[in-house]
């Protein structure tokens, strides 16, 4: 599946209690709770939704696969 877009949203959050007690955390604990969709040609393939604890880091590095060159001045 070629994907021509992917929308992802980042939200800082306190955990809920039922979120919380996978992390074996108290409930209120500090995350990043991420939503991601993923379309080819405007139609959805992917959805995933997950939760990183506050005090985790991460890198995340898209690679668009352009159409054409970038104009250049």
């Amino acid at each position: 599946v070629d994907l021509t877009k992917i929308s992802q949203d980042l939200m800082a959050v306190n955990l809920s209690e039922e979120i919380a007690s996978i992390f074996n955390v108290q409930a209120g604990y500090p995350a990043f709770h991420f939503k991601r969709s993923e379309y080819s040609n405007d139609k959805p393939v992917c959805y995933v939704e997950y939760f990183m604890r506050g005090e985790m880091s991460f890198r995340d590095v898209f690679s668009p696969k352009l159409e054409r060159p970038l104009l250049r001045e």
